[in-house]
């Protein structure tokens, strides 16, 4: 598991590295979610909001408003927050045309491309692949 060693590259992680890391869903997803946090990785604006979402729909009485916001302000501090800007969303347009995104996925992959990262940490999309010579999706659990 060489490419978990985050010594030259930018890492980034979608949404459900961070769910795998919060919920006891998977013990062996789990450990490997907290050791990719452990390198601060960047996590962008609309990972956060995915996460809000999810653990809401996951169990509303243990993830309530105030338990969610606390979640993400613990989020933010053990990684690198970015922020999206209105050249996210001409990217998104870009990715959703030319690579056939969902809006919603194409918003975090811009985000993390304009931002310099080459890797991006996702167990959903496919294994491996190069987006526009410059990021990689990793599937950290396989």
């Amino acid at each position: 598991m060489d490419y978990l060693k985050n010594t030259i590259n930018k890492v980034a992680i979608d949404t459900n590295i961070l769910v795998y890391a919060i919920t006891n869903e998977d013990e062996n997803k789990q450990k490997i979610a907290e050791n990719i946090l452990s390198q601060k990785p960047f996590v962008s604006n609309y990972v956060l909001f995915e996460l809000a979402g999810v653990l809401r729909r996951k169990n509303k009485n243990k993830y309530d408003n105030v338990t969610i916001s606390n979640i993400l302000v613990d989020v933010i501090k053990v990684s690198n927050f970015i922020e999206g800007n209105s050249d996210v969303f001409y990217k998104s347009k870009y990715l959703v045309e030319k690579h056939k995104f969902q809006l919603k996925d194409a918003l975090v992959v811009a985000t993390y491309l304009l931002s310099g990262c080459s890797i991006l940490y996702s167990e959903d999309g496919q294994h491996n692949r190069l987006i526009d010579k410059k990021m990689r999706t990793i599937n950290p659990f396989i």
